[in-house]
């Protein structure tokens, strides 16, 4: 029964994006339609929604997005960002190829933020090929892939203990799917784009991996966005 009035409060805050109205009413709306059809009156509601805005799961993921989007632009303004994305395109020269693998390789960080890393090489990628909604599609799509067999998510962890199936056999298992995925993603949207990205060929294949995963490494020895994702990571079911 509660999964039909998650999709009822979800078809409401979908019709009223909809109607192109703000996301602040979409989601007042949700409200109201949960407060209505789990018997949750006025003041309780609002007591529940104090505690949950002044609670540290709260705090500390709007911190861990803010610390974020600031390692984000500092690693743009450095050109970090640039120079991974000239030697991921240096490696395939391909702007589909750039779309799939930097989401889903910034992907195997469990942060819910990763996406803000890897979003201006989709975006760059798209150019005015695919829509700005498309962009936004890819880069949640290939950096939600690996949560779906990565056993360094809570919800993967607990799902091999509660089943009792081996770490190994069940990530073994999962790469068809995994691969599937792929597809999926490029049948129905990377494929619209172009493959040439513009960049000149590569000349040394060795230091464009090298450059790539530096810049990578680079983000995950960031100390402060570390301590946010496992804590985030043992939390999230």
């Amino acid at each position: 029964m509660d999964i039909f009035k998650l999709i009822f409060i979800l078809a409401l805050i979908v019709g009223v994006m909809k109607f192109k109205q703000p996301l602040y009413a979409a989601i007042a709306t949700g409200i109201l339609g949960a407060s209505a059809l789990y018997s949750i009156w006025p003041l309780q509601a609002i007591k529940i929604m104090g505690q949950s805005m002044i609670s540290w799961d709260t705090i500390s993921l709007i911190l861990a997005f803010y610390t974020i989007t600031f390692l984000q632009r500092m690693l743009a303004k450095r050109d970090h960002l640039t120079l991974a994305e000239r030697s991921l395109s240096g490696l395939f020269n391909s702007r589909r190829v750039n779309a799939m693998v930097a989401p889903f390789i910034i992907g195997l960080l469990p942060s819910a933020g990763a996406v803000l890393i890897a979003a201006p090489i989709v975006d760059n990628a798209g150019g005015n090929y695919i829509s700005k909604e498309e962009k936004t599609f890819i880069a949640s799509f290939y950096r939600h892939i690996p949560e779906s067999f990565l056993p360094v998510y809570s919800s993967i962890l607990l799902a091999l203990s509660l089943s009792k199936v081996d770490m190994t056999a069940f990530v073994l298992g999962m790469l068809p799917l995994v691969i599937l995925l792929f597809l999926l993603g490029y049948i129905f949207y990377v494929r619209k784009l172009p493959k040439e990205t513009g960049f000149p060929e590569s000349e040394d294949k060795t230091r464009d991996v090298k450059n790539f995963f530096n810049e990578f490494k680079l983000y995950c020895n960031a100390n402060f966005p570390n301590t946010y994702m496992f804590s985030y990571s043992n939390r999230t079911v």
